[in-house]
């Protein structure tokens, strides 16, 4: 990642590139003294990266480009303190107002740079681009941003649309992109999902096949990037909306689109949604548990407390009790959204609520979602002002037709428990699967069995209340 500076932002130096008309390429310099060095950007760590940077670049040098994910130095070899980070400059002549200059990159040395590993840091980056051709990363290369334009303008025109020229790049990495590309009529989405997140464009077509009043609608597909272009879903994020009749929208709007999926479970399961399923909890939980004990062991001097392996293996038993009684109720197993946060649901005026980003989804426990969506609205200002018993009823309502009332509520007893234990044991699986369990990652982690820890005495002791709002 790029450095952090005091003032909670992130600082880059920047490899701006250009190609100038059908000539060659040439790199954005600032002047120092009688040298050249590459410019610098400052973002919120609020923003997404790339987001972040291109505004930046906007705002500072008047230039529109696209930030390009070519890894710098990613072996350590010529690494030094400064983290660097590729844009393209979209703009075939030299911006009037930018205070950069621009050199030929055939005419750079080492001798004309104060920091020699700017110069290091710029060959380094134009070798990649030579070797990346055809791999499997098709954004990290120059160029690739007019590929991805040239194709949404292919697959837009035979519905009449055009495409206006403005765009918003939200993020950015080697095998994964999304941008937002404004038209003559509405906007359209061009998203691609790379690993760990490959399996999110067949779980988004068959949800757009079977609940398209709840998704968005598939315009094309480009198998080449296992990329999609998708028409934006009319309406605004429920971040943005004061109003709690948006929030009762979003409730009923997710458990009739789990209702929906009961019967095509095994097929999302298929198509890559994450099998949480109650019957593969326990030996997931069991793997779990067993991790756990160590990652206490190894736990510094905290103020957080410390359990010991008998508490651990004490809280495993619970948890296995509590399963078993999850089990025999026979509540349906459908999709769910391990990430529903109110910036991936669209509500429109018309009473269309839209979910987005299916990475996230899985099959089993529906109410999950339901908990963890409640968190969020739980921590918005409307909470404070309405409280949150219309938004309860109106979830646990639409579910009356299908599960006995009583069942119902011995499934809200153990929902909060139940939502803590699937995201840990969830986070875990993702993180040894994509080998990225991290310090960071084991500390989150033991903070959650300190969670589970808390409810289990809860649920003993025979107190209902959400955990995950402690």
């Amino acid at each position: 990642m790029a450095a952090q500076t005091e003032d909670n932002k992130i600082r880059c130096r920047m490899i701006v590139i250009r190609q100038d008309g059908a000539l060659e390429r040439r790199v954005a310099i600032e002047q120092d003294r009688e040298q050249l060095r590459l410019p610098a950007l400052e973002i919120s760590r609020r923003y997404r990266l790339a987001a972040g940077l291109t505004l930046a670049m906007k705002r500072r040098w008047g230039i529109t480009g696209v930030y390009t994910p070519i890894p710098v130095f990613p072996n350590g070899a010529g690494q030094t303190d400064c983290q660097y980070r590729v844009m393209e400059c979209l703009e075939e002549q030299e911006p009037a107002e930018s205070p950069l200059g621009w050199k030929p990159c055939s005419t750079l040395a080492a001798a004309s740079f104060s920091e020699p590993q700017d110069y290091q840091a710029v060959r380094f980056v134009l070798g990649q681009v030579c070797q990346r051709r055809g791999s499997d990363s098709p954004f990290a290369n120059l160029g690739w941003f007019h590929e991805v334009r040239a194709w949404v303008r292919e697959v837009i025109s035979p519905l009449g649309l055009k495409l206006r020229g403005d765009f918003e790049q939200w993020n950015g990495a080697p095998a994964f992109s999304l941008i937002r590309f404004s038209t003559d009529r509405g906007s359209v989405w061009f998203k691609a999902a790379g690993a760990p997140n490959s399996h999110e464009l067949a779980l988004t077509r068959e949800l757009s096949t079977l609940s398209p009043e709840h998704n968005v609608r598939l315009l094309a597909e480009k198998p080449e990037w296992n990329a999609w272009l998708a028409l934006e879903a009319e309406g605004v994020p429920l971040e943005e909306i004061a109003d709690v009749n948006g929030w009762l929208l979003a409730a009923n709007s997710l458990a009739k689109l789990q209702i929906a999926s009961i019967e095509r479970a095994p097929r999302l399961i298929e198509e890559g949604a994450a099998d949480l399923r109650v019957h593969a909890l326990p030996a997931m939980a069991m793997r779990f548990f067993q991790a756990a004990r160590a990652w206490m062991l190894e736990q510094g001097k905290t103020a957080a407390q410390r359990l010991s392996s008998d508490e651990i293996l004490a809280l495993e038993q619970q948890i296995r009790e509590f399963l078993n009684e999850t089990a025999r109720l026979g509540i349906p197993e459908t999709l769910g959204h391990m990430d529903p946060n109110p910036g991936n649901v669209i509500v429109s005026p018309k009473g269309r609520c839209v979910f987005l980003d299916w990475a996230e989804g899985y099959v089993g426990y529906p109410f999950l979602s339901f908990e963890y969506l409640l968190l969020h609205f739980r921590r918005s200002p409307l909470a404070a002002a309405v409280g949150d018993r219309a938004l309860e009823e109106t979830y646990w309502n639409a579910w009356k037709p299908l599960v006995p009332s009583a069942t119902l509520g011995e499934a809200q007893r153990l929902t909060p428990l139940l939502a803590v234990l699937t995201f840990a044991v969830h986070l875990f699986t993702q993180s040894q699967t994509n080998r990225m369990l991290d310090p960071e990652t084991v500390g989150l982690l033991r903070s959650l069995i300190r969670r589970m820890k808390r409810e289990a005495s809860l649920l003993r002791a025979g107190i209902h209340h959400s955990a995950l709002a402690i």
